[in-house]
C-alpha cells in the first residue's frame, strides 16, 4: 500500500472532529516535556521542519493509543455535558471561563516575574523571555521573533494545562458515573468475609509453604487481595533461622532439617575431613613462604575482602589460613597439629549427631544461633578443655569450612514463607479492607459507565487510523474501549 494522506480526519465524536495532526499535537501536549522539545530540537540541529519529522517519529509508537485517549475524553466529556443539561448533577466540567484565565494569568505571571520585578512591563517582558527560549533551543522556526516564540511556549502551557483540567473533570465525572452519585457503603459482614477468605487463601498458599522467590511473586500477583490484609510476609532460608524459629512455623520441618543436616555432614565427611587437612598444609607452606608482617596483611585483606563481597566464604577461608599460619610461626609443633587432625573426623560426626536431639528443635537450648552457627558451636563443644592459640586457630578454619557446607545447602533448600494477615477485629484492619472493596466498587462501575453507558454514542462515532481504513459504530466504540 503507497504511503496514506498527509492530513485526514482522524475521529469524529457527535459534532467534534480531530486530524492526524490535532492527535500528534495533543501527544505532545500530554507526553512531552519542555526539556524533551529542547532535546529533540537540538537533535533536529535547530530546524524547525527537521523537528517535526523527528517529533513524528517519536510520537508515532504512540499514535493509537492517543487517538482512543481523545476520542474517549471527548466522549466522556460530551456526556457530562447531556447529564448537566439533563439533570444538573454531575460536578465535572463546571469550570468556568474566569477559573481558567486566572490560572493562564498565573503561568504567565510567574514565568515573567524576573522581568516584571524590574518594572520592564509585560510587552517587554514577553520579548525578553522569548529570546531566553530561542537560546536555550526552544523549537522554532528561523523567521520567528521573540514574541512568536514566547506565545508558542505560552500556547502550549495553556494546552497542557487545559488537558490536565480536562483529565480531573473526566475523572469526577467517571467517578460520579460509577457511584450513581451516592457514597459507596461495604456491608461489615462483606468485610469479615473478605478477610476470612484472604486469611484462608494465605494458609493455603503461602503460610510454612517452601517456595522460591519466583512463585511466591506469582501467587502475590496472581492474588492481589492478598496485598490488603497481609501484615507480614518472610521467606527465610535455613541460613536467617535457627533450628527453633523453624519449629514456631513447623515442628517436622524442623526435625527433617536437622536429619538432612546430620545425614550431608555425614556422608561429605571424608571431603570436609580432606579439606580441612589440605588447608592446614597451605598453611603450613604459608608460614615458611610469608613473613609475619606479610601474613597478618594477607589475613587482613582477606577478611576485608569477605566483608566486602557481602559473604565469599573463599575470602574467609583464605583468612582463615592466613591466621593458622602465622600461629604456627609460633607454635610449629607438628605433632599438635596432627593429633587435632586425627580427632576432626570423630568430632565433626558427634557435631552431625548431636544436631538431631529435639531440645534444638523444641525451643528448650540454644534458640539464638543460627542454624550454621548451632553447627560450628557443637563442633566445638566437643572438646571442653581450654585451647592454647594454635588450636583456636584449627578450630575457627574447620569451623569456617564445616559451616560453609550447612549454608551450601540452605542455598539449595527451597525458603520457608511464613505469612500473617492482619487482626479482623481492629480498626485499622477493616479500613483497609473497607477502602479496597469501596475501590472495586467504584473500578466495576467505570467499567460499566466505559462499556455500557458511553455505547450510547457509538452510532456517532468515527475512527481513521492511516487515512484509509474507516471504523464507524459498534466496531469504532470496541477499538476505543480495548474490547475485544
Amino acid at each position: 500500500m503507497a504511503d496514506g494522506p498527509l492530513i485526514w480526519i482522524s475521529s469524529k465524536v457527535i459534532d467534534s472532529i480531530a486530524t492526524n495532526m490535532d492527535i500528534y499535537d495533543f501527544l505532545e501536549t500530554t507526553r512531552m516535556t519542555d526539556s524533551q522539545k529542547v532535546s529533540l530540537f537540538e537533535k533536529a540541529e535547530r530546524n524547525y521542519d527537521k523537528y517535526i519529522e523527528l517529533r513524528k517519529e517519536l510520537l508515532s509508537p504512540m499514535y493509537e493509543s492517543g487517538l482512543r485517549q481523545w476520542t474517549y475524553f471527548k466522549m466522556v466529556e460530551k456526556d457530562a455535558i447531556r447529564d448537566r443539561k439533563s439533570s444538573g448533577k454531575t460536578p465535572a466540567f463546571r469550570i468556568t471561563e474566569t477559573a481558567y484565565f486566572n490560572a493562564t494569568q498565573k503561568i504567565e505571571t510567574d514565568a515573567c516575574r524576573k522581568y516584571l520585578d524590574q518594572k520592564l512591563g509585560i510587552v517587554k517582558g514577553r520579548d525578553l523571555l522569548g529570546a531566553e527560549l530561542k537560546k536555550n533551543g526552544y523549537p522554532h522556526k528561523v523567521a520567528e521573533s521573540n514574541t512568536d516564540v514566547y506565545f508558542n511556549w505560552f500556547n502550549a502551557q495553556k494546552a497542557r494545562l487545559k488537558e490536565s483540567m480536562r483529565i480531573k473533570e473526566i475523572q469526577k465525572h467517571e467517578f460520579y458515573k460509577a457511584t450513581r452519585g451516592y457514597e459507596v457503603y461495604v456491608r461489615p459482614t462483606d468485610m469479615w468475609d473478605f478477610g476470612k477468605a484472604t486469611e484462608t487463601l494465605v494458609n493455603q498458599k503461602l503460610n510454612n509453604k517452601r517456595m522460591d522467590k519466583a512463585s511466591l511473586l506469582k501467587i502475590i500477583q496472581d492474588n492481589p487481595d492478598l496485598r490488603v490484609t497481609l501484615e507480614s510476609l518472610d521467606s527465610l532460608s535455613i541460613a536467617d533461622m535457627s533450628l527453633s524459629e523453624i519449629a514456631k512455623i513447623n515442628a517436622d520441618e524442623a526435625h527433617q532439617l536437622a536429619s538432612k543436616i546430620e545425614q550431608t555432614i555425614n556422608s561429605n565427611k571424608q571431603t570436609l575431613v580432606a579439606n580441612i587437612t589440605r588447608y592446614t598444609q597451605i598453611a603450613q607452606q604459608f608460614m615458611t613462604k610469608y613473613s609475619d608482617e606479610q601474613l597478618i596483611e594477607k589475613a587482613k585483606e582477606a577478611r576485608e575482602n569477605y566483608l566486602k563481597s557481602s559473604g565469599d566464604y573463599t575470602d574467609l577461608v583464605l583468612s582463615k589460613i592466613y591466621d593458622l599460619a602465622i600461629k604456627l610461626k609460633v607454635t610449629a609443633d607438628q605433632n599438635e597439629v596432627q593429633s587435632f587432625l586425627s580427632e576432626i573426623d570423630k568430632r565433626i560426626s558427634d557435631a552431625a549427631n548431636e544436631i538431631t536431639q529435639e531440645e534444638y528443635y523444641k525451643g528448650e537450648k540454644e534458640q539464638q544461633y543460627l542454624v550454621q552457627d548451632l553447627i560450628v558451636r557443637l563442633f566445638k563443644s566437643q572438646k571442653s578443655e581450654a585451647f592454647n592459640s594454635l588450636e583456636s586457630s584449627l578450630e575457627d578454619l574447620s569451623s569456617a569450612v564445616l559451616k560453609f557446607e550447612v549454608m551450601k545447602m540452605g542455598l539449595s533448600e527451597k525458603a520457608i514463607v511464613s505469612a500473617k494477615v492482619c487482626d479482623l477485629k481492629t480498626y485499622e484492619c477493616q479500613k483497609k479492607i473497607d477502602s479496597h472493596l469501596k475501590q472495586k466498587e467504584i473500578e466495576k462501575g467505570i467499567k460499566r459507565f466505559r462499556e455500557q453507558d458511553l455505547s450510547r454514542y457509538d452510532n456517532m462515532i468515527e475512527i481513521n487510523k492511516d487515512g484509509y481504513d474507516r471504523m464507524q459504530g459498534g466496531e469504532a466504540f470496541d477499538w476505543i474501549i480495548e474490547r475485544n
